[in-house]
């Protein structure tokens, strides 16, 4: 028997938090982000223990085209698009779903004779500042894809930038920015993340279609917050490491420990 600590990945764990995201946001769609590897706890692991969720957000077509290979069906949506005709070929062939947040994705979609349909997300930047289009720009681009052929459904969505602070001016914000870019829209958007689902319930109401949260950090049990534990949340840690003990020593008051001496008991 060896001494090798090993990490464990709880499912009934992700299960309570699942559960918790739906108190939080009654009437939302689930969109468990399960990017970068499950958040370190396994991609294909995460995704099925999570196929009671709505759908499953990745940040790359390569970790969606792992969940398809390991027999995981259903909604996949790729955070971070596409950069290539190939990947949108891959797309379609995998019944995949992208975010649009460049106009070069758009005019490569224009320049593409669709072999099926994609389900299409397009990000309105509303103050992070990374990804997505400006305001001013969303109704011309949203045009412009609901013309596309190869558009199936056309969702809306933003990423907000500090919904982690509760006195932060800035979500507010960013929340009637999308508004204004949205305005008139009546299909699905999507804004939360675990920090908005928690502490923003005006981030959660419906215009016309459903709204959409993407939970990550809670899911697995970390809380979004700097002052607030993720049990006064009621989540739970998914992951716990266990090893087993080779030795328990008794050492007198001013023994020193290790290389250095650099502990003092």
């Amino acid at each position: 028997m060896t001494a090798a600590a090993r990490a464990l990945v709880r499912a009934r764990a992700l299960h309570n938090n699942l559960q918790k995201v739906r108190e939080h946001a009654p009437g939302c769609r689930v969109l468990a982000v399960i990017k970068a590897n499950g958040y370190g706890h396994g991609l294909v692991t995460v995704a099925h223990t999570l196929q009671a969720a709505d759908g499953l957000a990745v940040a790359r077509i390569e970790e969606a085209l792992q969940l398809r290979e390991a027999g995981i069906v259903g909604r996949i949506v790729v955070l971070g698009g596409f950069v290539h005709a190939d990947e949108v070929q891959a797309g379609f062939e995998s019944g995949l779903e992208f975010v649009v947040h460049d106009i070069r994705q758009v005019e490569l979609l224009e320049g593409l004779a669709p072999r099926g349909s994609l389900g299409l997300w397009l990000k309105v930047d509303t103050g992070m500042g990374r990804l997505g289009f400006p305001s001013d720009t969303v109704a011309e681009t949203r045009q412009r894809l609901q013309s596309w052929p190869g558009c199936e459904t056309l969702r809306l969505m933003t990423h907000f930038a500090c919904a982690d602070e509760p006195d932060s001016e800035v979500t507010a914000s960013q929340i009637n920015h999308f508004r204004a870019a949205s305005q008139g829209w009546q299909g699905d958007v999507s804004l939360s993340n675990s920090a908005a689902i928690l502490q923003w319930p005006q981030s959660l109401a419906r215009a016309g279609g459903d709204n959409w949260v993407r939970p990550g950090l809670m899911l697995y049990g970390a809380s979004p917050f700097a002052g607030r534990s993720a049990e006064s949340l009621g989540l739970q840690p998914v992951m716990e490491f266990e090893t087993r003990l080779i030795a328990v020593k008794k050492i007198p008051r001013g023994h020193r420990v290790g290389y250095g001496g650099d502990w003092c008991a």
